[in-house]
């Protein structure tokens, strides 16, 4: 195939494999370029595959984190922010080209949300999420209802108000046997903190049982390898959504190795880089709950 373009001067295009042009009144004639510099030096490399995994964490959310981002502004969104709370953490997860070419995910301690909301302090100690929402004397039953919560919650605790939302955001470890690659789950729970909601607070958070620990709010019933965080939210008057800052809290065996120097190697190999001797020397499937968002 031919394109060539002629003028009183000469002809330019390409034929062949020689590719025609003029410059300053010559006919130039030059082989054309076939192959294009894609740099792939090891320090390169190594800045590339510690990205690969955050947009798999955010695409298990599956709509999870919709509304999760104040300040979006422009052609920003909550999947730009996402990306851009994460990208140097001090914990790197390293995918290689063919695990993430099968949308592999391992869960990692991500910042799921960021706005002007107080956060929720959170300590995970024995499969157990410890919280600073005080609930007084408040005994929780399988008989409690939301509204029965929801008083207890804002007698004790002043940043929350009537109508506020709290969530909670549970990543599951999983892995792909077919695959062999390491894929992640996310499933979302919340209850709105209305004062007249008769409805069992089992029936809205199923996935784990709440409990009053010592005053405060706790989770329990977690297993497995997992991320969970907890999420104040509020509508505003103009639409738009007030929300906590939150960090997953992260139990996972994965994430060691996942996070480590030999894991760093394979991803670069996968991607080409023959060797990596600064390595070696120490520098440095998805499902969902959908849902509409907070």
């Amino acid at each position: 195939m031919a394109i060539i373009k002629s003028s009183k001067s000469g002809m330019r295009g390409v034929i062949g494999g020689l590719q025609y042009r003029e410059v300053n009144g010559k006919q130039i004639v030059a082989a054309k370029q076939t192959s294009y510099h894609n740099p792939k030096t090891e320090r390169q490399m190594a800045h590339r595959v510690k990205f690969s995994n955050i947009p798999s964490m955010y695409r298990a959310a599956d709509g999870a984190l919709y509304n999760a981002f104040e300040g979006k502004s422009g052609n920003l969104n909550d999947y730009n922010l996402f990306l851009s709370a994460n990208l140097y953490l001090e914990q790197e997860v390293y995918l290689t080209k063919q695990e993430k070419q099968n949308n592999a995910c391992v869960v990692a301690p991500y910042q799921i949300s960021r706005g002007m909301l107080p956060s929720i302090q959170m300590k995970l100690n024995d499969d157990q999420l410890q919280t600073d929402i005080c609930l007084g004397d408040f005994l929780i039953t399988p008989q409690t209802e939301v509204g029965e919560l929801a008083n207890a919650i804002l007698m004790n605790n002043p940043a929350f108000l009537q109508d506020d939302g709290l969530s909670m955001i549970l990543y599951t470890q999983e892995w792909n046997e077919c695959l062999n690659v390491p894929t992640a789950s996310c499933e979302k729970e919340s209850i709105k903190l209305d004062l007249y909601d008769s409805t069992p607070l089992s029936s809205c958070i199923s996935l784990v049982t709440v409990e009053n620990q010592e005053g405060f709010l706790t989770i329990k019933g977690l297993s497995g390898n997992y991320g969970i965080a907890l999420v104040h939210s509020r509508k505003r008057t103009d639409k738009n959504v007030a929300i906590s800052t939150q960090k997953l809290l992260v139990k996972n065996e994965l994430l060691e190795s996942y996070s480590s120097k030999e894991q760093q190697r394979k991803a670069m190999v996968s991607y080409g880089v023959k060797e990596a001797p600064f390595l070696a020397q120490g520098a440095g499937s998805q499902k969902s709950r959908r849902n509409e968002g907070f």
